[in-house]
């Protein structure tokens, strides 16, 4: 492990392993109930600065008592050099033996959060303390050789007693920013429109109205928004005897954060393009701008090239879209299915003014029926216990609102 930073030296008995360094061997070794990732008796590196390594230069001789660990000095691939400052902070962990040269079954953590009680072992809250970012990689067998041409490891010099300095600790600043009580907003629509807090236990705050007025949360846990889906809303809330103030992200009906409106689809081939290249997607969620036209044209004039829908027959059209929904969310990956969810709602509920369904509902007939049916989804949304299957249904539902026909006959429930 390695780090820009250790705990203060004030903070850490001379006599003593730094805590926060003790406290992740020891987790890592399921002392705290959790699995274990580490043997007993692992060989600990802890790589330093030795101009600066805080805590780690008074116990040096309390890090060396404990069997197979060492602090050695941080090593630059490039230049060979044993001698260099430390700002990488990281966690690498594999298995080795000892006459092979081959690192396995490894793990590496590299994170913004520096080796210190502040920057890696105390919990998050919600309006102090470090905000950290942190990914965690699997890594693939590897040599000693490689490992140290991609961290500033070595394990040819250890650190000498009475060498390392202890070095200026690490310097305190002041807030340059305040989280506000709420993570983002979850917008929906029903006879109003309405703003869901989340976390939603959230509360101790207000919100800028589009009108300019403040807003509080309701009873009910959310706040009644006076026209569509914003991007972001104002909120203000204090702490202590100060008021802050943040923009916060607003989450639309279709999962988007932030999102602009969705135009409108011309045609039922152009519904069946945006679904059919699910999971990709463009960066507003519809289909390129650039690569069709309105009519359904590339910009050099070409058609672009589609499953025959039919188009001159508004129900045989559209009758084809709906088996081409069937054949593909059939055969759709149990992880992707919520997300599907969300991009089969949003592109029908575009679709809603287009020829094909217009024509659907002067029929007085509800199409979307067969898509009801079990057989039309995957085996693991057939349930109707399951989460994938309520959270399809209600996708559905949503949909065949959009297109006016919840209380229209289902095609398919005639005998």
């Amino acid at each position: 492990m390695g780090s820009g930073f250790y705990e203060s030296a004030a903070a850490t008995h001379a006599d003593a392993v730094p805590k926060v360094i003790d406290q992740i061997v020891s987790c890592l070794q399921g002392d705290s109930g959790g699995p274990k990732y580490l043997t007993k008796w692992p060989c600990v590196d802890i790589f330093v600065n030795p101009f600066a390594c805080q805590a780690v230069s008074q116990s040096l001789v309390a890090i060396n008592e404990r069997k197979w660990w060492c602090v050695r000095p941080a090593a630059d691939p490039v230049r060979e050099s044993q001698n260099r400052s430390l700002h990488a902070k990281f966690i690498y962990s594999a298995f080795c033996r000892e006459d092979i040269d081959t690192y396995s079954s490894g793990w590496l953590y590299l994170g913004s959060g520096n080796l210190t009680s502040a920057g890696f072992a105390q919990r998050a809250a919600v309006n102090a303390g470090n905000l950290e970012a942190g990914v965690l990689l699997a890594v693939e067998k590897m040599d000693s050789k490689t490992l140290q041409q991609r961290l500033p490891v070595q394990w040819d010099t250890e650190v000498e007693q009475g060498k390392p300095e202890a070095g200026a600790n690490m310097e305190e600043r002041e807030t340059s920013f305040v989280a506000a009580p709420v993570a983002y907003f979850l917008y929906s629509e029903d006879t109003n429109c309405w703003l869901t807090p989340y976390p939603p236990e959230s509360s101790d705050f207000e919100v800028r109205d589009s009108n300019g007025s403040w807003m509080s949360v309701n009873a009910q846990g959310r706040i009644n928004w006076s026209s569509t889906a914003p991007l972001s809303v104002n909120v203000r809330w204090k702490e202590g005897h100060l008021q802050h103030e943040a923009d916060v992200p607003v989450m639309d009906q279709h999962g988007r954060l932030c999102a602009r409106p969705l135009r409108p689809l011309v045609n039922v081939e152009e519904v069946w393009w945006q679904l059919e290249d699910f999971p990709s997607t463009s960066e507003d969620g519809t289909p390129d701008e650039e690569a069709l036209d309105g009519r359904g044209l590339t910009p050099n004039g070409g058609e672009k090239k589609a499953p025959s829908l039919a188009a001159s027959y508004p129900i045989r059209a559209m009758m084809q879209l709906l088996e081409n929904i069937a054949a593909k969310q059939t055969q759709l990956h149990q992880a992707d299915w919520s997300t599907w969810c969300n991009r089969l709602e949003q592109t029908l509920v575009q679709a809603k003014d287009t020829e094909a369904v217009l024509f659907c509902r002067a029929l007085d007939l509800n199409v979307l029926g067969p898509l009801w049916h079990p057989p039309f989804r995957p085996a693991y949304a057939e349930n109707e216990d399951t989460l994938e299957c309520q959270r399809y249904k209600a996708a559905l539902g949503r949909i065949q609102a959009a297109w006016g026909m919840s209380d229209l006959a289902k095609l398919g429930d005639y005998v």
